[in-house]
């Protein structure tokens, strides 16, 4: 321990003094290139300027990766941890910021172009449903902020931003093929004038899965269409439409993990467990534009989903969602002072229905449920930028919600409100033109599941009804600072540091058999992260997050908060070759865990994993780059490690596999 101690203590003495050295460094800063985020701020801002530690990932870096999914992509952040759900690829476990519980993705809102992605129950998103080769950038923030994106937004927020139509005729094709027998193929045709556009896009991926019985195939469609139909004024519908069907493995014992981590639990591979799910969302977006600096948008989106389980008999589970989150911005100089305001209302319903059934066929019901949430959150968040360089951004947001459940069988019906009110505070201080330093304090907030607050069940031929009245939302408060800048045009870093209290997190407890609220948990830590390009052809990228997440008060204080790593580091090297290939090679280092509900840290744990990738991409100029080949190499020295553990069940990863993909772009 003493060791261990000692290696955390040197690195935040080298963090600190990269921090304070790199502050001396502003007189060899140039103009470069400016980079704007949106997910900050929730409103378009240079990202020097913004008030957060925001990763970006490109559309170029994801093409250039080979890699085939979202939740590969996603690997790549340092401050993301993310590992497969219960249910296989279809589910995806996304943790930022140590985050707590049987949920931890509930504490990480996921957004689909501005509109929620996350699911109400206590299901992971399905992160196949998202085509990558539509994804114009991937923005990540570091932390949350519950006063700008309301409940969940507690260890980050991600941003998933598609590409907008083209002008003319545009087309792509890709193709690809990997272990495990992995066929995917991508395609997409738009077209586009200055008035109107149409774009329309599909994919498909099926494996047979690295355990066995873990097969799985996955559709998706989208449709996007715009059109102008009067000055300053757009109007964006869309429409999507997914669906899959995955085998369930089930979880190992250690011993049998040990002997084939590619083997499926017996019972669930004899009993045939498997699902499958269906989502159907669409929608439409409107911008008017009223001057350049007064604008008004009013997103609408309908989302229907189902699924199905064989597994602990036959469940159904469906929902319908309705979400708008109209805003009005505003801005203008007041006295060299740039103001901008931006006021908002964020609205959500769900109506989730949950079924069993004592056939395969579903056609003899024995029980159903239904659970409603409505939640109301209007918000205001203001921004000045001051002549001396000076931002100072506040937002605040009044949250009001009412979750009620019904089960007709029984005759129970239950219902409560919630409120919450959250807010922040953020100071930025441009230094220079590409140095800034940024400190922020903000509230954090979370609603329960819907099926975190009730248990409505029926189990060995009895039925359960249950609300719980004492179940509390999760809230607490951040504070952090940090740092970016760039050096000429071939070096850039961030760094932040921040310290976070939660209250009433969420959980199950093995002793109650119902979730409950827990003790204060703290979350220490830090990111840093540096680009550089010492030559034309080679370039270099590290990035190391350190996050210390443990109980503050009650039996388990100080103890570890479970499935967490205190560290987890990537880095990459890019080298640009003659004959226009491009080679790159990746290492990931994520630490030990303890395993999913130990809280009391007295079971065996999750070993630290290094993982080392490779990229070779083959771009011929000849063609004027439409053509890309791709090979991709994932865990080359063949690390049989668990993704996932709880309770001493094992959830294998995969070992050494590849993938190669051909694509086209007219």
């Amino acid at each position: 321990m003493p060791a261990i101690s000692f290696l955390k203590n040197k690195i935040f003495l080298i963090l600190f003094i990269l921090l304070f050295v790199s502050s001396f460094g502003f007189t060899v800063i140039t103009t470069v290139e400016k980079t704007f985020v949106i997910t900050a701020n929730r409103t378009k801002t240079e990202e020097i300027k913004s008030n957060g530690n925001v990763t970006i990932i490109t559309s170029a870096e994801i093409a250039k990766s080979g890699k085939t999914s979202l939740k590969e992509i996603l690997q790549s952040a340092t401050n993301v941890q993310i590992s497969e759900g219960t249910n296989g690829n279809s589910s995806s476990i996304v943790k930022m910021r140590g985050s707590a519980g049987d949920n931890p993705f509930a504490q990480v809102v996921i957004l689909y172009n501005g509109r929620r992605f996350n699911n109400p129950d206590m299901t992971p998103q399905n992160l196949l449903s998202i085509p990558i080769s539509q994804i114009e950038k991937i923005e990540i923030l570091d932390g949350g902020d519950s006063a700008l994106y309301g409940s969940g937004a507690i260890g980050g927020v991600i941003n998933i931003i598609t590409k907008e139509n083209t002008k003319g005729l545009s087309s792509s094709a890709n193709i690809n093929y990997g272990s495990y027998n992995e066929i995917s193929a991508k395609g997409e045709i738009g077209y586009g004038t200055e008035k109107l556009g149409i774009n329309f896009n599909g994919n498909y991926n099926q494996t047979d899965g690295y355990r066995d019985y873990s097969k799985s195939k996955n559709w998706n469609l989208d449709l996007n269409l715009f059109f102008i139909p009067f000055e300053n004024f757009k109007i964006k519908p869309f429409a999507n439409y997914s669906s899959g069907k995955f085998e369930l493995s089930g979880y190992l014992t250690e011993e049998e993990f040990l002997e084939n981590p590619k083997q499926a639990n017996m019972i669930s591979k004899s009993s045939k467990d498997k699902g499958d799910f269906t989502i159907i969302s669409s929608g439409i977006n409107s911008d008017l534009h009223i001057t350049d600096k007064i604008i008004f948008e009013i997103p609408l989106t309908y989302n229907f989903t189902n699924r199905n389980y064989d597994n602990y008999g036959y469940s159904k589970y469906k929902y319908n969602s309705f979400e708008t989150k109209p805003k009005f911005t505003f801005e203008t100089d007041l006295k060299n002072i740039n103001f901008r305001s931006l006021l908002g209302f964020d609205f959500y319903f769900i109506d989730y229905f949950g079924f069993t059934f004592d056939d395969i066929n579903r056609t003899n019901e024995i029980n159903n449920y239904n659970i409603k949430q409505i939640e109301n959150s209007p918000f205001i968040s203001l921004s000045f930028e001051f002549p001396f360089n000076l931002i100072f951004t506040t937002s605040t947001r009044y949250t009001f919600a009412l979750i009620k459940a019904t089960k007709e069988i029984v005759n129970f019906y239950e219902e409560q409100n919630y409120e919450s009110f959250d807010y922040s505070f953020g100071l930025t201080y441009l230094i220079k033109e590409n140095f800034s330093i940024f400190a922020k304090y903000n509230t954090l907030f979370r609603l329960p599941f819907v099926d975190e607050k009730t248990a409505l069940t029926f189990y060995y031929g009895y039925h359960y009804a249950d609300f719980y009245k004492d179940l509390m939302p999760e809230h607490g408060y951040n504070a952090e600072t940090g740092i970016k800048f760039t050096l000429k045009d071939n070096l850039s870093s961030k760094i932040n540091f921040f310290y976070m209290l939660m209250h009433d997190e969420i959980a199950y407890s093995s002793i109650s058999f119902r979730n409950e609220n827990m003790n204060d948990t703290k979350r220490i830590g830090g990111n840093l992260s540096i680009d550089y390009k010492p030559l034309d052809f080679m370039k270099f990228n590290f990035s190391l997050t350190y996050v210390n997440a443990y109980f503050a008060e009650g039996i388990n204080q100080n103890k570890k908060i479970p499935l967490n790593a205190e560290f987890k580091g990537n880095m990459q090297i890019d080298f640009n070759l003659p004959f226009d290939t491009i080679i790159s090679f990746d290492y990931s280092y994520t630490g030990s865990q303890f395993q999913g509900n130990d809280y009391s840290n007295s079971l065996k744990q999750i070993p630290a994993i290094n993982l080392l990738g490779a990229t070779i991409k083959y771009t011929p100029n000849k063609l004027n780059n439409c053509l890309s080949v791709i090979a991709r190499f994932n865990n080359i020295l063949n690390i049989s490690y668990p993704e996932y553990v709880t309770y001493n069940c094992y959830y294998p990863a995969k070992q050494f596999n590849f993938n190669l993909s051909a694509s086209y772009k007219y």
